[in-house]
């Protein structure tokens, strides 16, 4: 943890930030302001879109209109998940200096990202994996991911006309049999079963006890048990028993500990579960796994090798996911074409498609 701490005081330090106003009085600002006060930060304003909040306080800080911010010239961080407009508001009213901070709900574990020695000391395999994109569309939104990580500006990123799992090129399409990991409530299987008009067949790998009830209600109640078939297992690279951390606000983040400490969970890899249930292909394999997508597709060698599924790959939970996932696709099997897509305003949502 103190680690952690000195590289957001370190992040702190470069951007020379003494005091600042935050844009944004969601849900976000609880988290900016205990953050800063723990590095001595001070918030000067608040800023927010929403007319009815101006000239009230949070805290004893002021919330004033955004075109005030100007008069103040102080630096702004971004305090919400609508970090890219912010950032092209901002600079369309004359603000020159701002910096995305929607990573705040949980600082600790987006930090590295932003980490300029940690980009530094991966240059060679960043721009090997830039030359392995097939279009000038994918190595444009890598660029701009790098960009943005180095900058803190969200203005940088390119986000896709298209949805997560939806490439044009790289989608799945009806009849294929689908590899859903992980599945948490169901919204992924839910999605592909509408939009394939329930002509697939999916696997949905959810470890976690709640999330799994959740998404076996889901499935009832949508009338898919004929399609979508839960399995209560976690994706890895060996069939074992590992820890994840529930400590957290949302539990869509439940992450894989190091340690022997937090809850529980059963995983699999998927060379283990297609041979064990005797599955005859695989077409599509979809991973959000919360930082367990390389483990993942390690285990999943033999069915990459038989079946080459199209792959839709979550490549932002740990910072060097963006370059190592598809050095390792390659490695797995050089024939696959490459592409990259992100889906949010922020760093999370960036997917790697392989076909």
């Amino acid at each position: 943890m103190e680690e952690i701490d000195f590289c957001c005081k370190r992040l702190v330090e470069r951007l020379e930030i003494k005091a600042v106003i935050l844009f944004g009085a969601g849900g976000l600002l609880p988290y900016a302001i205990n953050e800063l006060s723990k590095l001595n930060i001070e918030i000067a304003y608040i800023s927010d879109n929403n007319k009815s909040l101006h000239g009230t306080k949070v805290s004893g800080i002021e919330i004033i209109p955004p075109d005030k911010i100007k008069d103040k010239n102080l630096p702004v961080l971004i305090t919400s998940m609508y970090a890219k407009e912010i950032a092209s508001q901002l600079k369309s009213i004359g603000i020159k200096e701002f910096y995305d901070f929607s990573y705040v709900f949980d600082l600790r574990r987006w930090i590295e990202h932003f980490n300029l020695e940690l980009i530094n000391n991966n240059i060679d395999k960043i721009n090997k994996t830039r030359e392995l994109f097939e279009d000038i569309e994918s190595k444009r939104v890598f660029d701009s991911i790098l960009k943005y990580r180095k900058t803190l500006n969200p203005d940088f990123l390119l986000k896709a006309s298209y949805d997560d799992y939806f490439h044009p090129l790289v989608r799945p399409e009806e009849g294929d049999v689908i590899i859903d990991g992980s599945a948490w409530h169901g919204d992924t299987c839910l999605e592909f079963a509408l939009r394939l008009k329930n002509k697939c067949i999916i696997y949905s790998f959810e470890p976690e006890e709640s999330n799994f009830n959740k998404l076996k209600s889901n499935i009832y109640k949508h009338k898919l048990q004929e399609i979508v078939f839960p399995v209560k297992k976690g994706l890895y690279n060996k069939e074992c028993t590992l820890f994840i951390n529930t400590n957290v606000d949302n539990d869509m983040q439940f992450q894989v500990q190091s340690t022997d400490t937090g809850k529980s969970i059963e995983v699999i890899s998927i060379d283990a579960f297609v041979e064990k249930e005797k599955i005859s292909k695989v077409n599509f394999i979809k991973m959000d796994i919360e930082g367990s997508e390389y483990k993942a597709l390690e285990g999943s060698e033999k069915t990459i090798e038989i079946f080459k599924p199209k792959l839709a790959i979550c490549v932002y939970h740990l910072y060097n996911d963006l370059w190592e996932i598809p050095l390792l696709i390659k490695r797995l099997n050089s024939e696959y074409r490459l592409y990259l897509g992100h889906h949010s305003q922020n760093l999370l949502d960036t997917v790697l498609y392989a076909i």
